[in-house]
């Protein structure tokens, strides 16, 4: 693997169909740990995470 991005996100479903729109393909999910991967490129060489931040209001 070369390089490896991990975004936050309050919707790991809505994330997962917005990366699929964009034609990423979802490689692994987790429940327990609430979050979705994708790799990248022909060799799978980049992977991109998606994980769920829950968002405090003060």
């Amino acid at each position: 693997m070369h390089g490896a991005t991990h975004l936050n996100s309050s919707n790991l479903e809505r994330s997962i169909k917005f990366y699929e729109n964009l034609g990423f393909k979802v490689a692994y999910t987790t429940e327990d740990r609430k979050a979705a991967f994708f790799f990248l490129g022909e060799n799978k060489e980049n992977m991109l995470g998606i994980w769920i931040m829950n968002i405090m209001i003060i």
